[in-house]
């Protein structure tokens, strides 16, 4: 009778700390940096397709498409006004909202576009931050139906064909380890 009721107490007590740990993480990611009134105004662009998902679409003419993942912990809109300068030059962006605003929660969501837009020859990750480093993940784990690589003060994570691959920093970035940029 002692040994159920101590297993129960057990229980309890991982069903407790499970339960903090996880409100903990998700009032942490409610915390987030939001886009200014700037690249806001993006967003209610004619030529920009805002889906349920809280996704967006920036239909370029061409025949190539860019699949971008955020930053954590950064809103999405905030990378509007980049991928309409991209849109602007033909290429059709999709910009995926991460779940709380983590990519490694969603890492997989380019699936679902490169599946759904066949008008779409040459496909590209890209991804800034965290976003990049799970956008070259995916890259790695699908780089046959991939054409490369854009990170942003990003680290290549996985395995991936260096000609494919461009990494864009800041002179100034005080976060990115640049040795690990062979720079």
């Amino acid at each position: 009778m002692r040994k159920n009721k101590i297993l129960k107490r057990i229980a309890l007590s991982v069903i407790i700390l499970i339960t903090v740990i996880t409100l903990g993480f998700v009032i942490y990611a409610m915390d987030y940096m939001h886009a200014d009134d700037y690249a806001i105004g993006f967003s209610n662009s004619e030529s920009i397709i805002s889906l349920d998902t809280g996704d967006y679409i920036l239909e370029g003419n061409g025949d190539t498409g860019i699949i971008f993942y955020p930053g954590a912990k950064v809103e999405e809109e905030a990378y509007i006004p980049l991928l309409e300068k991209l849109r602007g030059k033909g290429y059709t962006c999709f910009l995926v909202k991460m779940p709380l605003r983590f990519a490694f929660l969603g890492k997989n969501r380019a699936d679902s576009y490169i599946e759904e837009h066949n008008e779409i020859n040459s496909w590209y990750m890209a991804g800034h931050s965290l976003g990049g480093a799970m956008a070259s993940s995916y890259a790695s784990d699908n780089e046959g139906s991939l054409d490369g690589l854009i990170l942003l003060g990003a680290y290549v994570y996985g395995n991936i064909d260096p000609d494919k691959t461009i990494t864009i920093y800041g002179e100034n970035d005080l976060n990115l380890d640049k040795t690990k940029l062979g720079v």
